[in-house]
């Protein structure tokens, strides 16, 4: 009995924290236009659907249409942008919003994050390493972003590192810390095997994949 409970834990519980994940991304990606969806078919009276009678119903349609025409907006500005007028429109709006008091700032950090994260063949990460967390009797596992900031190794010195440190259960959140070199010990675990071995709280066993394999 217990045997068949747990395994029956193990098969759905990777189902179930994809699943809450991405229904927080669909959630997050939609909640702001939801609401003109459900009015527009409230809007249409007789003539709406009968699912417009149900609530949840009628949020998950609502939801998927905003995704669907999320998706088709985002690739027809991609088109646009490619190939037509869209640099200039691109540049004035650059412009307009960079003028903007606080609103500027929001832009350019979000600007220069997309431009960073999307950019093609770019590795993020140069490696996990181990780190001296949260004080110096204790280690955590980190994630090396690269050199830190000019200012930082001016006043620092120049063996100064950006690392990331991601929690656990859920890798998203984390702290940036800047550390010496002698205090980043690299460590042969790849991105994708931390990233697991902190979902599962210490669970699985990084390479563990491979061995098997051979």
């Amino acid at each position: 009995m217990k045997k068949y409970f747990f395994t029956g834990l193990i098969t759905l519980l990777p189902i179930a924290i994809t699943a809450i994940i991405i229904f927080f991304l669909l959630d997050i990606l939609t909640a702001p236009f939801v609401g003109f969806v459900e009015d527009f078919f409230r809007a249409l009276g007789d003539r709406a659907p009968r699912f417009v009678h149900h609530e949840k119903m009628l949020l998950f349609i609502s939801r998927i249409i905003v995704l669907v025409l999320l998706f088709f907006t985002i690739f027809l500005f991609g088109v646009i942008g490619r190939h037509f007028f869209m640099g200039i429109i691109t540049k004035k709006i650059n412009k307009l919003l960079s003028k903007i008091p606080f609103i500027k700032t929001i832009y350019r950090v979000s600007q220069d994050v997309a431009t960073n994260f999307f950019a093609e063949g770019k590795k993020y990460f140069q490696g996990s390493v181990i780190i001296p967390f949260p004080h110096k009797d204790s280690n955590a596992l980190a994630l090396l972003s690269g050199d830190a900031p000019k200012e930082i190794r001016t006043r620092m010195g120049e063996g100064f590192k950006s690392v990331f440190v991601p929690t656990a259960p859920h890798p998203i959140s984390g702290f940036l810390l800047m550390l010496s070199d002698d205090q980043i010990k690299p460590v042969d675990i790849t991105t994708e095997d931390m990233i697991k071995l902190l979902v599962s709280c210490g669970i699985y066993e990084p390479n563990q994949t491979n061995e098997t394999t051979k």
